[in-house]
């Protein structure tokens, strides 16, 4: 359906954009909040403050 076709395209985008993408509409904001998306952007961002400590 149309919720897992936007989550692939939004999987490409990095945390500042999926920030901003969450904005765009209701479909967008639950999308990016109840996804896979969400959760893999903060695994990147953990995972980089931890080898830069």
């Amino acid at each position: 359906g149309v919720p897992e076709i936007a989550e692939q395209i939004l999987s490409y985008l990095d945390y500042k954009d999926l920030k901003n993408a969450e904005l765009v509409c209701k479909l967008w904001h639950d999308v990016i909040r109840n996804g896979r998306n969400w959760k893999r952007c903060l695994e990147k961002v953990w995972f980089l403050q931890k080898i830069n400590i």
